[in-house]
């Protein structure tokens, strides 16, 4: 049940005064026993006061998501975890949402995405697609997951508890691997097609079973065989040799999809969010 982009407040009473107040325009909703606020930008919740004595809240994180390669790995999901029960203070607390990397081009790998902080606990930014190009860059970057791999690069590592490593490339041709995603590695390449990106993964915080962090696809060369985002907002790679590689979906924390080898351009890397939710007074 959205209540707009204000200010607001949960009344723990008829002509009670509320208890916190935010900044950033969250949206709030009940799910159940829980009240919920999303940011999806910068923004703060400040405690005013502490019904009952206390509060304790639970928090999901997710960090902005990788871009894909200009020439091949996809791009890794933002970091994404959550905190349990974290005691609240009377005080205010900043919210910080990571922006999902910019696309790329020319002789450039992928980017790493913005993390993301709320509550004290950080979610790293997705690692950058390998590119084919870039010397050194073969194995693209790490982050909260990691990117895709390019020819005989070594796939990019994951942060523990928050993301998976991206997939390998086929070693003598240019089809890419899938950049890393919250509950799976990216998938390799074969010798025929581009590797998918990594499966996100599902969090009801919101009151949704939405999937988030998904990883991007790899390219292939000379065909359509790209590989397809993640489950969980990750971009495909490109699909002609002409083509770019699809941006994620923002505020996913998807990974941005490969762009095809020696002409598209990549996909840029999804925004993240954060959510934090406490049963209702």
């Amino acid at each position: 049940m959205p209540l707009g982009a204000f200010k607001s407040g949960l009344m723990a009473a008829a002509g009670a005064e509320k208890f916190y107040s935010t900044t950033g325009a969250p949206e709030e909703g009940v799910d159940g026993s829980y009240t919920w606020l999303k940011w999806t930008g910068a923004g703060s919740l400040t405690i005013n006061s502490l019904p009952g004595g206390s509060l304790a809240a639970d928090v999901l994180i997710i960090a902005g998501g990788g871009s894909g390669a200009r020439s091949g790995g996809g791009g890794g999901a933002g970091g994404m975890q959550v905190a349990t029960s974290v005691s609240l203070s009377a005080t205010e607390y900043t919210i910080t949402v990571g922006a999902g990397a910019a696309a790329t081009g020319g002789n450039t790998g992928g980017l790493v995405g913005t993390d993301s902080v709320a509550l004290g606990t950080t979610s790293a930014g997705g690692g950058g697609g390998g590119d084919a190009t870039a010397a050194g860059y073969y194995g693209g970057s790490s982050g909260g997951s990691g990117g895709g791999a390019v020819l005989t690069g070594t796939p990019s590592a994951g942060t523990a508890g928050q993301g998976s490593a991206g997939g390998s490339a086929h070693a003598t041709t240019y089809y890419c691997g899938g950049g890393g995603g919250k509950g799976a590695v990216g998938v390799n390449a074969t010798s025929t097609a581009g590797g998918a990106g990594g499966v996100g993964a599902t969090n009801a915080y919101d009151g949704s079973s939405t999937y988030y962090a998904g990883g991007g696809g790899g390219s292939a060369i000379g065909t359509a065989n790209f590989g397809a985002g993640g489950n969980g907002g990750g971009g495909r790679g490109g699909a002609t040799d002409s083509s770019n590689g699809v941006a994620a979906s923002a505020n996913t924390g998807g990974g941005g999809g490969g762009g095809k080898v020696s002409y598209g351009g990549s996909g840029a890397g999804g925004s993240g969010l954060v959510v934090i939710r406490w049963l209702t007074p």
